[in-house]
């Protein structure tokens, strides 16, 4: 870990980012015409691939969040 803080603030910060992507995939979930689990266990690749890159880039979004603002 690098930056401002210590354990404690990096540990809050990082289970405050496991339950942004809990509620994002709980999100996609409820918002999609199907039952993402089912489709799933189907082996249905292209809703599993559409699943991941929605993770992915929410993933990606906390990630440049959590850096801040890079100073000029």
């Amino acid at each position: 870990m690098s930056g401002e803080g210590g354990l404690a603030s990096g540990l809050a910060f990082w289970m405050g980012s496991l339950v942004a992507l809990l509620v994002a995939g709980l999100l996609y979930d409820r918002i999609t015409s199907y039952d993402l689990h089912d489709q799933i266990e189907r082996g249905n690749v292209a809703v599993a691939i559409a699943f991941v890159g929605v993770l992915v880039g929410f993933g990606t979004f906390i990630r440049l969040a959590g850096e801040g603002s890079p100073c000029p």
